[in-house]
């Protein structure tokens, strides 16, 4: 019951915020190849069920990209020396008991040999935490909430700040070891430095396919994939000069 309540209250929030009904949520998602009854989405609201199976968790993810709750959003601030990530994801059981996710960070020879810092916004806490200072390797595993049974599913949120520069950072990426239905990574940029070349990318077994993608007018670039087989996906850019520094 208490699995139930959470992810009620977690899938509440983001329908009341996007102003359309449970029809409308019904007829979009049938629309993107998802179908599923107003009444299903309405246990689901109310906690009197919980998604499983295969169609489930398709139906899930797809309404995860409608209603904007599954992403990576990065910010890159040139005014600060702390960079933050903030991740929010749906995690589905693979057996019983407690669910673990890994949450594990490689820095780079250029970076701060400093341990990112990870907090919990929602559905989980932080437990066992790895420092492997020789490989600059951090991480930590995420516990989450209750116990699940296998095939149910989980709503996690956290944030990581890297201790870094803006101009330290050139890429985010995304690793997905199994195949996934949606996703969305985006960096929203602040300051005034701006990142030029930029470029999307998407590495597979297939090989690795680049565009170039264009910064927004809110200062973001975004990337969404759809029914993503395991590999790698990302966003990378180069720097344009300081302005201060060039007017001097």
């Amino acid at each position: 019951m208490v699995e139930k309540d959470a992810f009620a209250r977690a899938l509440c929030s983001p329908i009341a915020g996007s102003d359309l009904s449970l029809t409308a949520i019904s007829h979009r998602l049938r629309a993107r190849g998802r179908p599923i009854s107003i009444a299903t989405l309405s246990n689901w609201r109310s906690g009197r069920s919980l998604p499983s199976g295969e169609h489930s968790l398709g139906v899930l993810t797809a309404l995860e990209a409608l209603l904007d709750l599954a992403q990576e959003v990065g910010v890159i601030d040139s005014g600060r020396s702390v960079q933050r990530f903030a991740h929010r994801a749906t995690v589905r059981a693979l057996q019983s008991g407690v669910c673990r996710v890994p949450v594990v960070h490689v820095l780079d020879a250029d970076e701060p040999d400093r341990a990112p810092q990870v907090t919990v916004l929602e559905g989980s806490s932080v437990g066992p935490t790895l420092c492997w200072s020789v490989r600059r390797t951090y991480g930590v595993e995420l516990l989450v909430d209750g116990r699940l049974d296998a095939g149910q599913v989980a709503v996690l949120s956290d944030e990581v700040d890297l201790h870094l520069e803006a101009t330290q950072v050139t890429s985010a990426k995304y690793s997905i070891p199994r195949t996934a239905n949606d996703v969305v990574l985006e960096v929203e940029f602040r300051g005034r430095r701006r990142p030029l070349e930029c470029e999307r990318y998407r590495r597979t077994e297939a090989g690795e396919s680049v565009s170039p993608v264009r910064l927004d007018h809110r200062g973001r670039l975004q990337l969404s994939e759809s029914r993503f087989d395991p590999g790698t996906f990302g966003l990378r850019w180069a720097w344009g000069p300081d302005e201060d520094q060039a007017e001097e």
